[in-house]
C-alpha cells in the first residue's frame, strides 16, 4: 500500500478521483475483498479485508484519517435492548456477515431487518440521513434513510463501483451532498432564506430603476407567463396568489403589474441559483482552466463578480467547457445588465457562492446510482404554491414517472430505444429515461465513459414551452451525465425550447421544402420559411446561430443572412428564398434595435431544431391539463388553422361552449404525428375524462395525417392511487398508445391501483423508482372497452364477461333526461319553512339559505311569500335507490304551468305581491350572475328573475329522478303534501335529473315511471353507469336501452311492479337485494343478453 501512494503523491482529490491508476486499484481491492471473503472462516475475516483494502486506500492514498467507531450502541425503535452497529462513520453504517450467513431470503430478510433498525434509531436520535450497506464481502446491498423513510436497493454481486462507491461516501463526509433536500434547506427555507432576500433585492431594482433593455425583456415575459385577474370564477385563487406574493416580497401591491413583477424576481433568482450551481459542476470538471475556479468567486467584490456572472449568463463560459447551449441567455439575465447590477444584487449572489463552495464536487461523486429532479423541490419551495398553481404548475413525483416510462418501454421490442419528453417541465421523465440507460449499461458491465454519455445524448431529449422549465431541465441533464465528462467532451444538451401544440409546419415553396413558423412577440410577428438542408447537420446550424448572435449585435444584416446561406443547399436558393432570409435577418436586427438582445436568434433556433428532431421509440410525459376554453383566444386560432380541425380532433356541445378538447389530448396526437416512430409508444398521463366524454370523440378516433390510427393499447389507472398531484384531485390515468391496431369491443387491460391502507404520499417524496413503492398500492387487473357501436366512448368492466353485458345494455332511450333547473343563487332562491303563524293563509314564513361557502353574501332574511309560487325542492344528493328523502328546502317559482318564462313582474306585482318584492329587493345580486343562464333561457322578453332549465318538461305529474354524479340512484317522485296541507309538484335543483317526458314529448304515467326506476336501478346499470362514466357527471340522457312502455308487455309491467314493491321496502336492505337481483335478470333478458 505504501507503494502505491507514490502513485497519487501531490495530487489534488479530483484527480485521483480521475485517474486510470485510482480505477485500477479499485478492480484490484475488490478483487481482493471477494477472493478474501470467500474464504473467510468468520464474520471478523470480512471486516478485516474491508479495513484493510478500503480504509488504507483511505488513510495512506489519500491522507485522510478517518477510523470507524466500532460496536456502537444504537437504541433500537422495535426493540427494548440496545442494538450494536458492527460499524459506522460519519453517515455511512455497515453491517457485515459472514458469507455463510447471507444464503437465503430468509436471512437476507432478517439482515436486513437488523440494518434497518440500527438506521431507523440513528435517524430518531440525530434526524440525519443515513445509507447503511449490508455485505459478505461477496454480495452487498444499500438502504437509503432519506427523512426518515427507508430506501432499499437490491442485493448484488459487489463490482468495483460499489468500492468506489463507500470511498466517495466517505470522502464526501466533509461536503455537503448536492441534494434536493439541502438545496431547500440551504436556499429556500425560511422568510428570510437567500432565494428569498435575492428575489426582494431584484423586485426593488425593477420597482424603482427599471431599465429600457429590461422593460422590453419583462413585457415579453409577461406576455407568456399572462395571469388570470378577471376570470369571476377564480376569484379567490387570484386574490390567494396576489397575497402570497405579497407576503413574500413583505410590501402591499398597489398594481398588477407589481405583481408580475413580483414573479419575474421570484423566477429570476430562482434561474440564477440553478445557474451557479451549473457553474459549480463545470468548474469542477474543468479545474485546471483559471477562468472557471469557483472558490474564488465568493470573496471578490460585486464588479468582479458582475463580470463573471455577465460571462456566465452570455452562456460563453459554458461554451469553452464544450456545452454549446447550457445557458443561451434567456429573459432572466437582466439583473447583469450595467443599469440593474447593485450592491445589494451582488452581495447576495457572492453569499450563493459561498453557500455553494461547501457543496460535494458532484461530477466525481454521482457514480450514476442515484439520478434525479435535483431541482423540482427547490423550484416548488423558492416560488409559493398559490403562484405555481395559477399558471397550473404540478409536478410529477419521480416514482410515477419512473412507472411511465417503464410501461411504456415494455411495449417496445428495440433494446437500443430512444425517448422524447415534448412537456418536459423540470425534467423528471427525462432523467428517468437518463437513469434507465445507464442501468442498461451497468447491467451490461459497459464502463466507458464516452460511450455511454454519447448514448444519453443520442437517445434521450426534451422540449418545453417555458423557458424557466427548459432551463431547468438542462441542467438537470447536465448535472446527472456530469460523472461522465471529460475535459475534451464538446456537445449541446438536447432540451429545447419548443411548443408541443404547434411545431413546425413542413411546406413547399416553389419546390424547395422549407419549415414554416410564425413567433408572435410584442414587436411583432417574426415570419420563417426555412429550407430543410439548412438543418441537416444540427451541430453546424448551432455554431451558425452562435455567430449570427455576434452579428446581431454588430446589427449587420447581409453577415446574418450569409451564415444562414451558407447552411443551405445551392439547389435550394431560389429567389423567394434569398428573400426570405434578407427579410429575416433585417428583422432580427430590428429587434436588436428594439433592446432584443440577440434573443430571439436562439429561440429560433430552438423551435427549428424540434422540428428536424429523429422519430423517437417511446413518448413520454405529462403535457398540460388545461381545457381549450381556457387556453388565449389567439393561440387556439393559430393552432385550429393549423392541425385541429383537419384532423377531426374536436368534438362537443355548441350551445354552451362551442368545441372543447384538453390541450394534452392535442399534444398527444401532435407528438406522434411529429416524433413518433412507426413502431413507436407513446406514454401520457392524461385526465380519465378523456376516455368517455363526449369532447373526446374525435380524440379517441386518433387520426393521424398519413391516413393512419393509433390505439390505446393500455390503461393505468390511478384514481385511488392517493392524490400524487395534491391538491389537485383531478382523476388521471397512464394512456399507452401505439399504431398496433386493437379491437376495442374486445377489451384492453386496465391496472388499477389503490393506496394500501396507512400509507401516504408524502412520504414517498423522494422516492425514484417505482419498485422502490410497488408494495405501497394493490393493484387490480380489469378491463376497458368501447360498450356502444359507433361510438369511442370506454367502459371499465371487471372482465370480458360484464364487458359483454354492458354491450348488451347500452343503446338508446326511449325517454329524454332533463337536468334540474338552475335555482341561483341559491342564498335567495332557497328557503327553509319557519313554524311560525303566517300574516295571511295565503303566505308562508320562510328564511333563506345560509351556507358557509357562499359565494354572495346575502345576511338572513324572514319573509312572507304567496304559497301558490312556493315548490318543494329535490336535491341531487336526496335521491336515493326508490325513494326520495323529505325535502329540506322549498323554491320560489313564478311561473304558470307549462311556461318556459316567469310571470311578468306587471302581472306577479298584483297576484303575489309579497315575492315580487322579495325579487326586486334583489334584483342586483340575481343580475350578478354570468351570460351563462342567459344563453340557456334563450329569451329576450324574459323577466330578470328567469331561471335556466325550466321547459314544459318541469310540469310533470310523474318523475323519474336520478343524480348527475357520484352515485348512480333513482327513484319515482311525484306531487307530495307540503307542511301548510297542500299537494304541490316538486322541482329539480340542478345535479338532479328527470325524466318526465318521452322522445316525443308525451309525459309519463305512474306505472311507465316505475317501468323506467326499476331500469334504472338495475344492478348491472348502476354498475355500467359507475364505469362508463367519470363519476363525477353522468350523463343526462341515459346511455342504456329503455324501450317505450307498453302496458300489453309482461316483462314491462313485471318491471313496474317489482320498483313499486322496492319504493315500499326502500329500508329493507335483504329484500331490496332481492328486488333487484330479479329485475336484473328480467332487463338483461331485455336486452337479448344470454347466459
Amino acid at each position: 500500500m505504501k507503494d502505491k501512494s507514490l502513485i497519487f503523491k501531490d495530487r489534488i482529490l479530483d484527480e485521483i478521483l480521475r485517474s486510470k491508476e485510482y480505477k485500477d486499484l479499485l478492480n484490484e481491492s475488490c478483487k481482493k475483498i471477494v477472493e478474501g471473503s470467500k474464504k473467510a472462516v468468520n464474520e471478523a475475516t470480512t471486516v478485516s479485508w474491508f479495513e484493510i483494502e478500503i480504509y488504507d486506500i483511505l488513510n495512506e492514498s489519500f491522507g485522510i484519517k478517518y477510523k470507524p467507531e466500532k460496536e456502537v450502541l444504537v437504541e433500537t425503535i422495535r426493540h427494548k435492548a440496545k442494538g450494536r452497529i458492527d460499524s459506522k462513520i460519519g453517515c455511512l453504517v455497515q453491517e457485515f456477515k459472514h458469507h455463510s450467513k447471507l444464503q437465503n431470503a430468509v436471512q437476507i430478510e432478517k439482515a436486513i431487518k437488523q440494518l434497518l433498525e440500527y438506521l431507523e434509531g440513528l435517524y430518531k436520535k440525530e434526524q440525519v440521513d443515513y445509507l447503511g450497506v449490508l455485505t459478505d464481502g461477496v454480495r452487498i446491498l444499500y438502504i437509503r434513510l432519506e427523512d426518515g423513510k427507508a430506501i432499499i436497493e437490491s442485493i448484488k454481486e459487489i463490482q468495483e463501483r460499489d468500492i468506489d462507491r463507500l470511498i466517495k461516501s466517505i470522502l464526501s463526509l466533509n461536503k455537503v451532498a448536492l441534494t434536493p433536500k439541502n438545496l431547500v434547506k440551504d436556499f429556500a427555507e425560511g422568510e428570510d432564506c437567500l432565494a428569498r432576500v435575492l428575489s426582494r433585492a431584484l423586485f426593488e431594482t425593477l420597482s424603482i430603476n427599471i431599465s429600457e433593455k429590461t422593460k422590453v425583456l419583462f413585457d415579453e415575459w409577461k406576455e407568456l407567463f399572462k395571469l388570470s385577474h378577471n376570470d369571476k370564477s377564480k376569484q379567490s385563487a387570484i386574490k390567494e396568489r396576489k397575497v402570497s406574493l405579497e407576503q413574500t416580497m413583505q410590501r402591499t401591491f398597489n398594481t398588477v403589474d407589481e405583481e408580475y413583477m413580483a414573479m419575474f424576481s421570484l423566477q429570476t433568482a430562482y434561474a440564477i441559483i440553478i445557474k451557479i450551481i451549473a457553474f459549480k459542476v463545470i468548474s469542477n470538471i474543468h479545474y485546471h482552466n483559471d477562468m472557471l475556479k469557483f472558490s474564488q468567486l465568493s470573496s471578490v467584490t460585486t464588479e468582479a463578480l458582475k463580470i463573471k456572472m455577465l460571462e456566465l449568463e452570455d452562456g460563453g463560459i459554458f461554451k469553452e467547457a464544450g456545452l454549446l447551449n447550457l445557458l443561451e441567455g434567456d429573459f432572466f439575465s437582466w439583473y447583469v445588465d450595467e443599469a440593474q447590477w447593485n450592491t445589494e444584487i451582488g452581495t447576495v449572489i457572492g453569499n450563493i457562492f459561498q453557500i455553494l463552495s461547501k457543496y460535494e464536487e458532484k461530477s466525481l461523486f454521482n457514480s450514476g446510482e442515484e439520478i434525479q429532479d435535483l431541482f423540482k423541490d427547490l423550484y416548488q419551495s423558492i416560488i409559493p404554491d398559490k403562484v405555481r398553481h395559477c399558471l397550473g404548475e404540478f409536478y410529477t413525483p419521480a416514482w410515477l414517472a419512473d412507472n411511465v416510462v417503464d410501461n411504456t418501454l415494455n411495449r417496445i421490442k428495440k433494446q437500443k430505444w430512444s425517448g422524447l419528453d415534448p412537456c418536459a417541465g423540470s425534467g423528471t421523465f427525462v432523467t428517468r429515461m437518463i437513469a434507465r440507460i445507464c442501468m442498461e449499461h451497468a447491467d451490461n458491465g459497459e464502463e466507458d465513459k464516452t460511450k455511454i454519455l454519447n448514448d444519453i445524448l443520442s437517445r434521450v431529449k426534451g422540449i418545453d414551452l417555458n423557458p424557466l422549465a427548459v432551463l431547468t431541465a438542462r441542467i438537470n441533464y447536465f448535472i446527472n451525465i456530469s460523472h461522465l465528462l471529460k475535459i475534451t467532451d464538446k456537445f449541446e444538451i438536447p432540451i429545447y425550447l419548443g411548443d408541443a401544440s404547434y411545431v413546425p409546419e413542413d411546406v413547399e415553396i416553389n419546390g424547395v421544402r422549407c419549415i414554416k413558423y410564425q413567433i408572435k412577440t410584442l414587436q411583432g410577428i417574426i415570419n420563417i420559411n426555412m429550407p430543410l438542408s439548412a438543418l441537416k447537420n444540427i451541430q453546424l446550424f448551432s455554431e451558425a446561430i452562435s455567430n449570427i448572435e455576434v452579428y446581431i449585435k454588430m446589427q449587420d444584416s447581409s453577415l446574418i443572412a450569409e451564415e444562414i446561406l451558407k447552411l443551405i443547399d445551392s439547389q435550394d436558393k431560389t429567389d423567394e428564398i434569398l428573400e426570405n432570409i434578407d427579410i429575416l435577418s433585417k428583422q432580427l436586427v430590428d429587434l436588436e434595435n428594439k433592446h432584443w438582445d440577440g434573443i430571439w436568434a436562439r429561440i429560433i433556433k430552438n423551435y427549428l431544431i424540434t422540428s428536424s428532431l429523429d422519430k423517437f421509440d417511446i413518448i413520454v410525459g405529462n403535457p398540460p391539463w388545461v381545457d381549450w376554453k381556457n387556453l388565449p383566444s389567439e393561440y387556439r386560432d393559430r393552432i385550429k388553422t393549423s392541425v385541429c380541425i383537419d384532423n377531426s380532433l374536436f368534438s362537443g356541445a355548441y350551445r354552451t361552449g362551442g368545441i372543447n378538447l384538453n390541450i394534452c389530448a392535442l399534444i398527444a396526437n401532435v407528438c406522434v404525428n411529429k416524433w413518433l416512430a412507426k413502431d413507436g409508444v407513446l406514454g401520457f398521463l392524461m385526465p380519465k375524462s378523456i376516455i368517455h366524454q363526449s369532447s373526446y370523440e374525435g380524440f379517441r378516433n386518433f387520426k393521424l395525417n398519413d391516413g393512419t390510427r393509433a390505439y390505446l393499447q393500455e390503461i393505468d389507472d390511478w384514481t385511488k392511487a392517493g392524490h400524487p398531484f395534491k391538491p389537485v384531485t383531478e382523476k388521471f390515468l397512464t394512456y399507452i398508445y401505439s399504431r398496433e391496431y386493437v379491437e376495442y369491443n374486445e377489451g384492453i387491460p386496465v391496472r388499477k391501483y389503490e393506496l394500501k391502507r396507512g400509507r401516504k404520499l408524502i412520504d414517498a417524496h423522494r422516492i425514484q423508482k417505482f419498485s422502490d413503492i410497488r408494495e405501497w398500492y394493490n393493484c387490480d387487473m380489469s378491463v376497458a372497452g368501447t360498450i356502444k357501436v359507433g361510438t369511442t366512448t370506454f367502459g371499465y368492466a371487471e372482465n370480458e364477461e360484464e364487458l359483454r353485458k354492458f354491450q348488451a345494455i347500452s343503446g338508446e332511450a326511449a325517454y329524454v333526461g332533463r337536468e334540474g333547473i338552475e335555482f341561483y343563487p341559491q342564498e335567495l332562491f332557497l328557503l327553509e319553512i319557519l313554524d311560525m303563524p303566517a300574516t295571511s293563509e295565503k303566505l308562508v314564513a320562510v328564511k333563506n339559505y345560509q351556507g358557509d361557502k357562499s359565494k354572495h353574501k346575502v345576511p338572513p332574511l324572514t319573509r312572507m311569500l304567496e304559497k301558490k309560487f312556493i315548490h318543494p325542492l329535490v336535491k341531487g344528493k336526496d335521491i336515493q335507490k326508490f325513494h326520495w328523502d323529505a325535502y329540506e328546502y322549498v323554491v320560489p317559482f313564478p311561473y304558470k304551468k307549462g311556461s318556459k318564462i316567469p310571470i311578468a313582474q306587471k302581472e306577479l306585482v298584483k297576484i303575489a305581491p309579497n315575492l315580487h318584492k322579495y325579487m326586486l329587493a334583489n334584483k342586483n345580486i340575481i343580475l350578478q350572475q354570468t351570460d351563462y343562464n342567459e344563453k340557456i333561457i334563450n329569451n329576450d322578453d324574459a323577466e330578470f328573475y328567469a331561471l335556466a332549465r325550466v321547459g314544459e318538461y318541469t310540469y310533470g305529474e310523474y318523475s323519474v329522478g336520478y343524480r348527475d354524479n357520484t352515485k348512480w340512484q333513482a327513484s319515482v317522485i311525484e306531487p307530495i303534501d307540503t307542511s301548510w296541507g297542500e299537494k304541490i309538484l316538486p322541482l329539480f335543483q340542478n345535479h338532479a335529473v328527470s325524466i318526465t317526458q318521452d322522445s316525443n314529448g308525451n309525459f309519463i304515467t305512474k306505472e311507465e315511471a316505475h317501468y323506467i326506476c326499476a331500469i334504472l336501478n338495475a344492478p348491472i346499470v348502476r354498475t355500467y353507469m359507475m364505469k362508463s362514466s367519470d363519476s363525477r357527471s353522468f350523463k343526462i340522457r341515459v346511455p342504456v336501452k329503455l324501450e317505450k312502455y307498453d302496458a300489453q308487455n309482461s316483462a314491462h309491467k313485471k318491471l313496474a311492479e317489482l320498483s313499486i314493491n322496492a319504493h315500499l321496502a326502500y329500508d329493507n336492505t335483504s329484500k331490496v337485494a332481492e328486488i333487484e337481483a330479479q329485475i336484473d335478470k328480467i332487463y338483461l333478458a331485455l336486452c337479448g343478453y344470454l347466459e
